[in-house]
Order: C-alpha cells, then structure tokens, then sequence
C-alpha cells in the first residue's frame, strides 16, 4: 500500500491520492543432503537430496561434480580423507555433509602351509589387490635377502613359498606393502608351516 502524502501548496487533488498492489512471495524450502551411505572398497558416497528446487548442483570440496537430475546419486572413486559433501539448488540455497572415505587396512595372513592340501597353500593379504590395484609387495628371508616381489594383479594368486623354483624352508619371513593410493606402507612378518 503506498499512500502520497504531499505538501499542501502542490496539487491539492493529487494530496491523499494512494494505490494498492498485492505481491504473491514465495518462499521455497532449503535443501536438505543427508548421506546414505560410505563405501570404503570402492571409495564411494551414496546420497540422496529433498527440499529445495531442482536441478541440483553437487560439489565434493571444491570439486564440481555437476548437476544430479533426480533426488538421489553415488559417486564412486572419491579420494580418501575428510570431504565436504554440497548440494545448491537451482535458486542458490546450500546444504552440506561431511563425509570420510577411511582407508581399507591389508590384512596379511599371519601363516601359510603350501602343502597342496587346498587350504592356506599361499600366503595372502587381504584387502590388498582388489583395493589397491597399485600396490606392491615385498618378502624378505630373515637376512634381508629379497625373495619375491610384486606389484598390482601380479600378487592376485599370492605367494606360494617358492624362490626361484625351490621350496623355502618352514620359519618366519617379512614382508613390505607399499600402497601409493594412501601413502602408506606396511611392514610385518608370517610364517611358512611345512
């Protein structure tokens, strides 16, 4: 409503003259992101978002993962570490979630029997090969002496206790697990069981 309120010596008809408008506001819900879930083997966040006007526009950090057209995504192959997660809709409003991709830890068997009996005939290390594809392995004797290694797929089958095509004899053995994809490296010893 907007009312002229002029001074008496201006246009006495004009004085107390006054006009309407109705005005319609629309306020429209803010997103809200809630995470379904984080995968660690596959590095992935599944996320799903309510609220707000679409299209939606996602971001991990400063990382623009582009637009998600419907109200749910997964993103897979994110690095590790803390993110933030963030959503803004199409009118600029923004919500956020912190996530953690925590890094899947190998698991080294602690003793192997290459016996041919089908059961611990190599030695293994879990969560390592189909995790870590880039990963590389080490086996030392007790002296230091270097007796396998390998890197990638090329440890998929494992390590059958052999060197150079000759059995190893039964005792402790150390190995060295070097995973670029989290800058670490293990170090660690198993046993060999004839």
């Amino acid at each position: 409503y907007a009312d002229l309120d002029l001074p008496s010596d201006v246009d006495k008809n004009a004085k107390g003259c006054h006009a309407k408008e109705s005005v319609t506001i629309t306020v429209n819900p803010i997103p809200e992101l809630s995470v379904d879930s984080v995968n660690p083997d596959d590095r992935s966040v599944e996320y799903t978002v309510t609220g707000g006007t679409m299209p939606y526009h996602m971001y991990l950090g400063s990382k623009d993962l582009g637009i998600l057209e419907s109200n749910s995504d997964k993103k897979d192959h994110l690095p590790y570490g803390n993110h933030i997660l963030q959503v803004q809709d199409s009118t600029g409003c923004t919500a956020e979630q912190e996530i953690v991709v925590k890094a899947t830890e190998p698991e080294p068997a602690v003793f192997f029997t290459p016996n041919g009996d089908g059961e611990h005939d190599v030695w293994t290390v879990k969560n390592l090969v189909d995790v870590y594809p880039n990963s590389s392995i080490k086996i030392y004797d007790r002296y230091g002496k270097l007796l396998y290694s390998a890197f990638g797929k090329e440890f998929e089958n494992g390590w059958d206790g052999t060197y150079n095509g000759s059995k190893l004899p039964a005792t402790d053995y150390w190995y060295e697990i070097d995973i670029d994809e989290i800058d670490r490296q293990y170090f660690g010893h198993f046993t060999l069981i004839r």
